[in-house]
């Protein structure tokens, strides 16, 4: 079998990703470190607006269930673009070689599209793609296979 279109994620493929880069310092006990991460950030914040949930509503209904946590979910969006830690420029010449030899290259994310927003002005690699599906937009995340 012939491969000849390729389907990039964004997160962790092409950007290091990762609210450890800011919650680390913001919450250095461990366990609410990790508490805050995998029971409020991921399934409140993350899940949610990368499914297409606006990030106010997603950070209101967060606190309303959280308030012990209240400093640190408001944090989390404003903090949000120091999350990426950078891109991998490994990645990017692989994904140019690709196009290079002439191969439509596309891009599946779980992201939100308000944090998405103003990220191909600040990396314009991402304006080369030939399509995008951000989640945030199609109000779906994968594994959803409709998203496919």
């Amino acid at each position: 079998m012939k491969v000849n279109k390729f389907l990039f994620d964004l997160g962790n493929v092409f950007f290091d990703w990762s609210p450890h880069h800011v919650f680390k310092k913001i919450i250095p006990d461990d366990n609410k470190f990790n508490y805050f991460i995998n029971e409020i950030a991921f399934p409140h914040l993350d899940t949610r607006c990368d499914a297409g949930v606006k990030i106010d509503i997603a950070v209101s209904e967060a606190v309303q269930k959280f308030p012990d946590y209240e400093k640190e979910i408001k944090l989390y969006y404003p903090n949000h673009r120091n999350m990426v830690n950078g891109s991998y420029q490994d990645s990017i010449d692989i994904f140019k070689k690709i196009k290079s030899l002439g191969h439509p290259c596309y891009v599946l994310s779980n992201w939100s599209d308000e944090t998405y927003e103003g990220m191909e002005d600040q990396y314009p690699f991402l304006k080369e793609f030939d399509g995008k599906i951000i989640s945030g937009r199609e109000f779906l995340v994968k594994p959803d296979p409709k998203i496919y």
